[in-house]
């Protein structure tokens, strides 16, 4: 999974929804992520890429929703 400046990306340990900043210089297996704290502050972690899983943008979203609608259709006409 390759991951850009800007991606929403959830955190699976954290439990926490954060924007990707980018990738640690020491490898890419490393990066920091700005997670919006409770009291409305921003707080900047270095995490394991392991731990994160980016959320489909809209481009993402739209192919699946096409395709889901075309066998949802091609489903309901052959009945």
């Amino acid at each position: 999974m390759e991951l850009k400046k800007g991606d929403i990306v959830f955190h699976k340990n954290l439990r926490m929804v954060g924007t990707f900043v980018g990738y640690a210089w020491e490898s890419k297996e490393e990066a920091d992520v700005d997670f919006e704290m409770e009291d409305g502050y921003t707080e900047q972690r270095h995490v394991s890429v392991k731990q994160l899983e980016k959320k489909p943008d809209d481009e993402e979203i739209a192919v699946f929703v096409k395709k889901y609608n075309t066998k949802k259709w091609r489903f309901h006409h052959s009945l």
